[in-house]
């Protein structure tokens, strides 16, 4: 329900490890969850659990309420991508077409020669381009100024 009022995107940025008792959840609960933790409407417990079995108390409700309500009380949860979360957004089965370049991840997702998330039948999102881009690439950098900054890639 959150996720739908504030307009959260279909994909979560939130890496695995981020949220540690997630794992074992139904795909569509464990989204929905990444997604009200990357918008900040949760921060979960000091712990890294979200504690999804446990009823929110009633200060923690209110939190949500405002922090969905209003924007600048959002907590700041960083995105932030390593070579396996990035993987997932390859632009296939309408997933967001993100690439890694420099250490930032784009969303290249509005850009039309990136639909279904291959570039020219050959360069495929989900993965980090840095050398395809700043080397191979006759547009180079210009592409990026295109694409939305929507987090950090971290190698692991």
């Amino acid at each position: 329900m959150i996720t739908r009022s504030i307009g959260a995107s279909p994909y979560s940025m939130a890496r695995k490890t981020d949220i540690v008792d997630a794992d074992g959840l139904d795909q569509s609960l464990k989204m929905a969850i990444y997604s009200v933790y990357d918008y900040g409407i949760v921060s979960g417990y000091a712990d890294k659990t979200f504690k999804q079995d446990q009823q929110a108390t009633r200060a923690e409700a209110a939190t949500m309420t405002v922090r969905t309500i209003d924007p600048e009380k959002r907590s700041d949860n960083p995105r932030t991508f390593n070579k396996d979360s990035l993987a997932y957004f390859d632009g296939t089965a309408g997933k967001a077409v993100l690439v890694a370049v420099s250490g930032q991840v784009y969303d290249f997702s509005n850009l039309d020669k990136w639909s279904g998330g291959t570039h020219m039948n050959t360069i495929k999102a989900g993965q980090d381009l840095t050398k395809e881009i700043m080397e191979d690439s006759p547009h180079g950098l210009y592409v990026l100024s295109r694409a939305e900054i929507v987090g950090t890639y971290v190698e692991e």
